[in-house]
């Protein structure tokens, strides 16, 4: 059972209001692809295209990711297959950059960075859901 808050919708209908963006954004090859949505889109989002790992290593990389998981209002974060040192192009969204235009200081800004994917053995995802027990 989803449950739905009032007038809103679940994180469920969220999932699959992503899902039918993912196709078309993939198949849009070398072209631009602006979304414009809200922090926990985005951070879904990130996670589908970058295969990120767990809710656990999230939360273990919270001070270094943080900027990702609770972006803040108007804040651009820029995702690229392209590596901006040598221009090399990526099989996926490997690096990320972020500003908060109206506060050029703002903590969240942050210049290109590579976005590592994190592999699991059956044994160490295991070992995580044993932890968390």
């Amino acid at each position: 059972m989803v449950w739905t808050p009032p007038d809103g919708e679940s994180i469920y209908d969220a999932m699959l209001r992503i899902r039918e963006m993912y196709d078309p954004i993939i198949r849009s090859n070398d072209k631009n692809v602006i979304v414009v949505c809200h922090g926990e889109i985005v951070e879904s989002i990130i996670r589908m295209f970058n295969d990120l790992g767990t809710f656990h290593d999230w939360k273990d990389n919270q001070e270094k990711w943080g900027y990702l998981l609770n972006p803040v209002n108007c804040q651009i974060i820029h995702l690229s297959k392209v590596d901006p040192q040598n221009g090399e192009q990526c099989d996926y969204l490997r690096y990320v950059r972020s500003i908060v235009p109206w506060d050029l200081g703002h903590s969240c800004n942050c210049l290109w960075e590579a976005i590592e994917r994190k592999r699991y053995s059956s044994e160490e995802l295991l070992e995580i859901v044993e932890k968390e027990i």
